[in-house]
């Protein structure tokens, strides 16, 4: 008997998909087709194209394909491009969000500016057809970011480019921006611009790192053949030999160029030259603002007695040690209120009013007297009796008339009035002041209305001012500063406060001497700085700014001859004391040599000159060592400066094309070959020809190579196009981190403690269009057809089955 072979069911096919367009694969099974219109999954197991016809009718189906159906016609009806009105209109909402990012407005002020521009101008047409509250604005920031996106990618994969990235914490991951260096043909200019902005949930390894950056381009097509540099920071993480970045994105490009951050080594060089000072001028520069931040009446002090040295009254800087050589910008206005300040905090030292300096009456009356403490007179409290002596009299009006005003050191204050008051009304280091004959006593202060916080502890208390004059007693402060460091050891083993401990700094005239110093060698490092945070391409002057740098250094204290003996600066025997300068011709600045001069002894100036010399050699060892001073690839990017094409070597071109071939233009109908023998002939003829007066206005490098690669002989050929190509692909290399910088300070700006909610997604297109925007935002244009794709933005991307958080 012959049995019958088991039904296994139809399984979905992609010709069901081709010939009914809104039926696609199942990710349920593969029995089961998808239908796009109802959104639900249809089984085809039993019949298979039948089971779709039979769904095809039912109800379901009709009804959602009808409503389809009405609002495609409706989105028809309403398309805005058919007159100019809804043209300006779409215009007008497109500059707005341009308005809204350039200024980091908060994207939910959008939902007002509709009925503002309404209620201001009632009787425009186009102002009534304005609607772009928040999510069409948000939109929109999508779809601006899309097209910046979109014309960078084509230039990724038509010429070369390079990638910088830098890790930035966030409060559950970590944000890696992805900046891209390559030529726009459209402005005609190396360009900087954000790709877009990644988390990185796993450990920020080399190899996570370099997984993220090669997905990235990955997902857009871009190949990593005209990929031609890495710009980074200085971490091992990036630019590590054995497990860095680099090194697993060479898997990818053997090729690539890694040179780490020049900015960051210029500002790690003036830190390794810092350590030769003896004492911290960062330390006392944070002292100082923490002492004056904590108080508004100390601040309107200071300005008393910088009005009286004469001195504008200015604010004491923040010193952030993070900041790119922040110190050559804090130290020179510290060195202004030098005078003011020390006089400020000498005043801060001495107890106020003038009982402190000399016998006072009350130093006179019986001890148990003198030691009676006055109790606080509550408010609306009867007057007090006391029958006390006529020298007593006057303390106890004092201390009526200060419980509702602070201490006064004014020329008929008394002194006996401070001393009551001065534990319950100065908090300067956290001490309370009283006589020595209560220090067996507790102390009890009462909190007095509009001073500052209660202290938590009462101290020991020290010796009235001219009992001693060998060892003049030092308060114990009981509560730590909330800024942290309020006090230190002395070298006798006392707890020294910040107050005291500022007021010691600002009398030394050594430490004056020194910071003086700092403030004019510091400026070497901080001009080199500023020039390589440029945002021009400067790959090409990049070796000989460096170079420069340790040349100022050494002509500072390395005799001319030592210097001039060897052609590489790397060579100078600059640690050699026979090589160096004497003492006297030592450059430390003219008002640094004034005050020692003026005020340093013998002993002080030979140890003051054995820590210049100090300075500059571990500065000078860090440039060499650390300084990519012998780098191959800097050194044949001078040929793209056209003020050396004279003295310029082929060679040079030549290396760069045998790297990345993508530089290289080469024809159909041409070999490798034939291609290079055009490009040399172009480099020649480059090198003998006049450089064209619109050359020779523009300043920055890529503006030149692009104004000569569109040079045309008397034949109507171009002249340079094959060579402007490599010289403009050699600039894309970076030259510093600083765009990466500049992103972070960015995201700082428009992810606030306010709007601490913005997703990844929105700050990414948030940052990317701020990065497309070459001027002001009232100054963009956008074409029509990025107009259309604006006005089906919103409902794109609400519709889409990967819709963005808004």
């Amino acid at each position: 008997m012959t049995t019958k072979a088991t039904r296994k069911g139809q399984f979905y096919g992609k010709k069901y998909g081709q010939e009914f367009d809104f039926i696609t694969s199942s990710k349920k099974d593969k029995q089961h087709a998808f239908c796009k219109v109802c959104r639900r999954d249809v089984s085809i197991a039993h019949g298979g194209r039948n089971d779709i016809v039979k769904h095809t009718k039912s109800k379901l189906h009709v009804d959602s394909m009808s409503m389809r159906t009405e609002a495609h016609s409706t989105m028809k009806l309403t398309s805005w491009a058919s007159t100019s009105q809804d043209l300006n209109v779409t215009r007008a909402e497109c500059l707005f969000t341009a308005f809204y990012l350039e200024h980091n407005i908060p994207l939910s002020a959008a939902s007002h500016v509709g009925p503002l521009l309404r209620k201001a101008f009632p009787n425009s047409e186009e102002v009534k057809k304005f609607s772009s509250a928040r999510t069409k604005t948000t939109c929109l920031v999508h779809e601006m970011a899309k097209d910046g996106q979109s014309r960078m990618i084509s230039s990724m994969k038509a010429s070369p480019f390079a990638i910088s990235t830098d890790g930035s914490n966030t409060s559950s991951s970590k944000l890696y921006p992805i900046v891209v260096n390559y030529y726009d043909s459209e402005v005609k200019q190396v360009v900087c611009s954000l790709l877009s902005m990644t988390e990185l949930e796993d450990q920020s390894t080399g190899e996570n790192i370099a997984k993220l950056l090669i997905t990235e381009l990955k997902k857009h097509d871009v190949p990593w053949q005209n990929c031609t540099a890495l710009g980074s920071d200085n971490a091992s993480v990036m630019v590590g030999r054995l497990k860095g970045v680099g090194t697993y994105l060479k898997e990818c490009q053997p090729e690539i160029i890694v040179l780490g951050c020049p900015n960051h080594r210029i500002d790690l060089a003036a830190k390794a030259a810092s350590s030769a000072i003896p004492f911290s001028i960062d330390s006392l520069l944070i002292d100082v603002f923490y002492y004056l931040e904590a108080s508004v009446n100390r601040k309107l002090e200071l300005r008393k007695f910088q009005k009286l040295c004469g001195n504008e009254v200015q604010a004491v800087l923040k010193h952030v040690c993070t900041r790119w050589l922040f110190l050559g910008q804090c130290l020179p206005r510290f060195l202004n209120q030098w005078n003011a300040l020390q006089i400020f905090f000498e005043e801060e030292q001495k107890p106020k009013g003038k009982g402190a300096k000399k016998q006072s009456p009350a130093d006179q009356i019986s001890p148990n007297i003198q030691a009676f403490r006055i109790p606080k007179m509550l408010p609306g409290s009867s007057n007090m009796t006391s029958k006390s002596a006529d020298g007593v009299s006057s303390i106890l009006a004092s201390k009526s008339s200060s419980s509702s005003t602070p201490p006064s050191t004014s020329k008929g204050s008394s002194p006996q009035r401070h001393a009551a008051s001065q534990g319950e009304k100065r908090q300067v280091d956290g001490t309370v002041q009283t006589c020595k004959r209560q220090r067996t006593e507790s102390v009890k202060t009462t909190k007095k209305p509009n001073v500052h916080p209660p202290v938590a502890a009462a101290s020991k208390v020290g010796k009235p001012s001219g009992s001693s004059k060998k060892k003049p007693s030092t308060p114990k402060p009981s509560v730590a500063s909330s800024h942290g460091r309020n006090t230190s050891k002395t070298e006798e083993g006392n707890e020294e406060t910040r107050q005291q401990r500022i007021a010691t700094a600002l009398q030394s005239k050594y430490k004056l001497a020194v910071a003086h110093f700092l403030s004019q060698s510091i400026s070497a490092f901080d001009r080199k700085s500023v020039i390589l945070q440029t945002r021009s391409p400067y790959v090409h002057k990049l070796k000989r700014e460096l170079e420069g740098l340790l040349l100022d250094l050494y002509s500072k204290f390395v005799e001319p001859e030592a210097i001039k003996a060897v052609t590489d600066l790397t060579y100078v025997n600059y640690k050699n004391p026979k090589n160096q300068k004497e003492d006297k011709e030592l450059v430390i600045g003219s008002e640094t040599r004034d005050i020692m001069d003026k005020e340093l002894d013998d002993t002080d100036c030979k140890k003051f000159f054995a820590m210049v010399r100090l300075y500059y050699t571990k500065a000078c060892d860090y440039i060499v060592t650390k300084f990519p001073l012998k780098s191959v690839v800097l050194a044949h990017a001078e040929v793209a400066d056209c003020s050396l094409r004279v003295n310029a070597k082929f060679s040079s071109v030549k290396y760069f094309t045998d790297k990345f071939p993508c530089m290289l233009f080469v024809k159909e109908d041409e070999t490798k070959y034939e291609a290079t023998d055009i490009l040399q002939s172009q480099f020649l003829a480059y090198q003998l020809a006049d450089i064209p007066e619109a050359v020779q206005n523009e300043t920055d490098c890529d503006k030149q190579w692009a104004v000569l690669a569109a040079e045309k002989d008397p034949s109507g050929q171009l002249c340079y196009d094959r060579l402007a190509k490599v010289m403009l692909g050699i600039l894309t290399i970076p030259h510093s981190n600083a765009e990466c910088e500049r992103v972070f300070s960015q995201v700082r700006k428009n992810k606030t403690d306010f709007r601490g909610s913005m997703s990844t997604d929105v700050l990414s297109s948030v940052l990317i269009t701020k990065a497309q925007q070459r001027g002001p935002c009232y100054s963009r244009d956008f074409d029509d057809k990025f107009l259309r794709r604006a006005k089906s933005a919103t409902y794109r991307t609400l519709n889409e089955s990967d819709a963005r958080v808004l």
